[in-house]
Parts: structure tokens; C-alpha cells; sequence
């Protein structure tokens, strides 16, 4: 929370923190390692809560503490717009027993080592590449207490997979700068007319 202007306001939201108390709110029952689950008894359930996750609701939130912990952005109207600056996506596959788990992922380890090549990086992060990028890429494999990791990398992005205590197989994309990615969006221009077209997050 700086204390000069334009007074930018960095939060952290956390998904899992927010479904786990969802679940436990209505009663569901789930086990958790780390920020992963690896047991809910109705994952069907999870799923709609999660997908529910009301943004509006999250920014009025937003809006109380920057009332209360910001004051002069009472001088400045409309007030905060929020936006994502950086960003963490999983996909987690769940198995019961880390025997079941080990041999798959062993395979998809070494054929992610010695196949994936930059082009396919760049192909899996929705870009293609071509002769004057300029940024840093490619990958690296860590072995680490909680399990082994791969990691693809673009510039600011990267997808990563690895096994969480063995139990689950955690396929992650991380940006530490979301315009790198782009979607068809309404884009307001400096004239006051906009269009929609394809622009970064």
C-alpha cells in the first residue's frame, strides 16, 4: 500500500483458502496438504462452488478495505478499478495411493524433459515463435522435499507439472504479468470510442 499517488493497491486472493472455507461452510467434508486437496467427498460439489466465486463480490470487499486502510481515495472518483497483475492456475488430478501415481508420472517426466522443445513451449502458452523473440525461455527439472518439478518457461510465464506428495499431479500456469496473454476483449481508447478485438489481459 504505497502513500503516493496513483495509491496502487496489491491484494492476494487464494482459491483453495476460499473453496476450503466454502466446503467447510456447507458442511463437505475435504482433506488438504499444503494449498492441495487431496480428498472431497463430493467433488462434483467443489466444482460448483468454485466456479461460483462472485468477482463483484470480491471487489465491494476490496473496495471496504481500501476505503479503510486508503482514506484519501475518498478525494478520487469512481474510486479502485481491479485488475489481475499476477496469476496462478492448477489443475489437480487426484489419486488414492502415490503407487498409483508414480510410474505415470515418471513417464510424463521424461518424455516432458527430452521431447518438449521452445516451439512447443511457446504453443502451449497460446504464442508462436518466431525468429526476433527476444525474451528468456526454455525449461528445468528440481527435485525438491514435496516431490520432483518440470517447468516450462516464456518470459514472465511459465507451466509447471509436478507431483504434490506424491498424490497428486499438479499441472500449474503462472504469470507474473498477465498482459503477456491476450483474449477478445471490449478496448476503450484515449478518443473515447472503443471496439472490441483481440488486446492483452
Amino acid at each position: 500500500m504505497p502513500t503516493w499517488a496513483p495509491f496502487r493497491l496489491q491484494f492476494y486472493f487464494n482459491g483453495h483458502t476460499k473453496l476450503a472455507a466454502q466446503l467447510d461452510k456447507k458442511r463437505v467434508e475435504a482433506a488438504m496438504l499444503d494449498n492441495c486437496f487431496v480428498d472431497i467427498d463430493d467433488f462434483d460439489k467443489a466444482q460448483d462452488f468454485a466456479d461460483d466465486i462472485n468477482v463483484k463480490c470480491l471487489h465491494r470487499r476490496l473496495d471496504t478495505y481500501a476505503r479503510l486502510y486508503c482514506l484519501v481515495i475518498t478525494h478520487f472518483q469512481p474510486g479502485y478499478h481491479w485488475s489481475i497483475m499476477q496469476a496462478e492456475y492448477a489443475t489437480d488430478i487426484v489419486f488414492k495411493r502415490q503407487k498409483d501415481l508414480a510410474p505415470i508420472y515418471e513417464e510424463l517426466v521424461r518424455t516432458a524433459v527430452h521431447a518438449v522443445r521452445p516451439d512447443h513451449i511457446a504453443t502451449f502458452l497460446g504464442r508462436r515463435l518466431h525468429a526476433n523473440y527476444q525474451d528468456e525461455m526454455g525449461n528445468d527439472f528440481h527435485t525438491r522435499i514435496q516431490g520432483t518439478r518440470i517447468k516450462h518457461h516464456m518470459g514472465p510465464v511459465a507451466i509447471k507439472m509436478y507431483d504434490k506428495h506424491g498424490l497428486v499431479l499438479r499441472i500449474e500456469t503462472t504469470g507474473n504479468d498477465v498482459t503477456f496473454f491476450k483474449h477478445h476483449r471490449t478496448v476503450e481508447h484515449r478518443d473515447g470510442t472503443n471496439e472490441m478485438k483481440l488486446a492483452p489481459l
